[in-house]
């Protein structure tokens, strides 16, 4: 999910995902976002504190607005990017 929150706020490559054999869980949007709202690294009540990674795959803190925009690129990675 990093890589693909990376690429669609252009900090890193959509490239490869990591595919393996998992059995997936239905994720409720609003509890994930609600306990990624409560992180440590994040700023204030709209500034997620993301470790992504940039275009060369090094590990970065970036900070991205806990906005419809980022509920939308999570909604579609779990329901379907991941389901693919």
């Amino acid at each position: 999910m990093t890589n693909y929150i990376s690429a669609e706020y252009g900090y890193g490559e959509r490239g490869n995902f990591l595919r393996q054999q998992f059995t997936y869980l239905d994720i409720c949007m609003d509890a994930f976002i609600n306990a990624i709202s409560k992180d440590k690294k994040n700023r204030g009540n709209d500034q997620l504190g993301l470790i992504l990674p940039d275009q060369k795959g090094k590990p970065s803190k970036i900070f991205l607005k806990n906005d419809e925009r980022f509920y939308n690129a999570c909604c579609n990675y779990l329901t379907r990017v991941r389901a693919a």
